[in-house]
C-alpha cells in the first residue's frame, strides 16, 4: 500500500545581485512539511560556479554561511516559517526567498531531491535525453532514496554528512547518505559512472583523507557507490577503477534490494 501523499510547501532561494535588471540564479530550494512541523535541510548548489557567471564579485562565504545557518534553524523545528525565512534572508541584500509553492508528496526528502534537480540543480543537455535521465545522478538517488525508505532505514541514516572536518575548511562535498557503528563510520554516495569521472576522482580522494585521519584514532571508514550499472565503457571503467583504489564498494541500482538488507542486519 502506498504511502499517504502530505502537502508540503517548497521555497526557492535566489540570487539576485540587481533586483533592477532581473537577473538572478536559483541557488537552492528549502522545503517544509506542516505535517511534522519542520524544515527540511536545505539543498544548495555544490558550486557556485553559476553564480560567479551572473556576478564574478560575489561574496561566497557569504553563501556558504547561509546553507549552515539554514540547517541550524531547521534542527531548531521553527514554528514561525516566515519569520525564520525573513531571517535568513538578511544575510545580504542579494538574497530572497520565492513565494511558497505547494506540493503533495509521500516523500519528502526524495521530494526535496527532485526539486533541487528540477529548479536548481545546473542544466545538463545530453544528446540521447531520455537514457540519459534514467542513468542520471538524480535518477540513482530517487532509487536509493525508494530503496531505503521501502527498508524502513531513511530515519536510521543522517542525510547530507559534511566531510570538511576531515578534508578542509569549507570543503562542500557531502555524502548522501551516513551512519556509525562502533565508533567506525559508514557511508552511501550515489554515482552515474558514465557522467562523473571528476566526481568519482573527488569521492576517492575524500575517502582517502577520511581513512587516514581515522587510523590515527584506530577507527575506520567504509563507502559504497549506488551506481546505475556495471561499467560499459571506457570512461564508466575509468571511474570504477578510481573507486577501486580506495576501497569504495560499487552496488548497482538493481543491487539496491541486497544492499538495504545487509545494511538492517548491520545496524541491527
Amino acid at each position: 500500500m502506498p504511502d499517504k501523499e502530505r502537502a508540503c510547501q517548497f521555497y526557492l532561494l535566489r540570487y539576485v545581485p540587481n533586483i533592477v535588471r532581473g537577473e538572478f540564479v536559483n541557488i537552492g530550494v528549502v522545503l517544509h512539511d506542516p505535517a511534522e512541523k519542520r524544515l527540511l535541510a536545505p539543498r544548495l548548489l555544490e558550486n557556485f560556479a553559476r553564480v560567479r557567471r551572473l556576478h564574478p564579485w560575489a561574496d561566497l562565504d557569504v553563501l556558504a554561511a547561509l546553507e549552515k545557518q539554514i540547517e541550524s534553524e531547521a534542527a531548531a523545528q521553527p514554528e514561525n516559517l516566515a519569520a525564520l525565512l525573513e531571517r535568513l534572508q538578511q544575510f545580504s541584500n542579494a538574497l530572497e526567498f520565492t513565494p511558497p509553492k505547494a506540493v503533495l508528496t509521500p516523500d519528502p526528502e526524495a521530494e526535496l531531491e527532485r526539486l533541487y534537480e528540477t529548479y536548481v540543480a545546473e542544466p545538463r543537455y545530453p544528446t540521447r535525453l531520455a537514457a540519459a535521465v534514467e542513468r542520471s545522478r538524480a535518477w540513482i538517488r530517487a532509487q536509493l532514496n525508494d530503496a531505503l525508505r521501502r527498508a524502513g532505514l531513511l530515519r536510521r541514516l543522517e542525510r547530507g554528512v559534511r566531510v570538511e572536518k576531515f578534508t578542509h575548511r569549507g570543503d562542500r562535498f557531502r555524502f548522501d547518505f551516513g551512519y556509525r557503528r562502533n565508533g567506525n563510520l559508514g557511508f552511501l554516495q550515489t554515482l552515474a559512472l558514465e557522467r562523473e569521472v571528476d566526481r568519482a576522482k573527488v569521492l576517492a580522494y575524500t575517502m582517502e583523507r577520511i581513512q587516514t585521519r581515522l587510523a590515527a584514532e584506530k577507527r575506520f571508514a567504509t563507502c559504497t557507490a549506488i551506481v546505475e550499472g556495471p561499467p560499459e565503457n571506457e570512461t564508466a571503467e575509468l571511474s570504477a577503477r578510481i573507486l577501486a583504489e580506495q576501497s569504495v564498494a560499487l552496488v548497482p541500482v538493481a543491487g539496491l534490494p541486497d544492499l538495504t538488507q545487509r545494511l538492517r542486519q548491520e545496524l541491527g
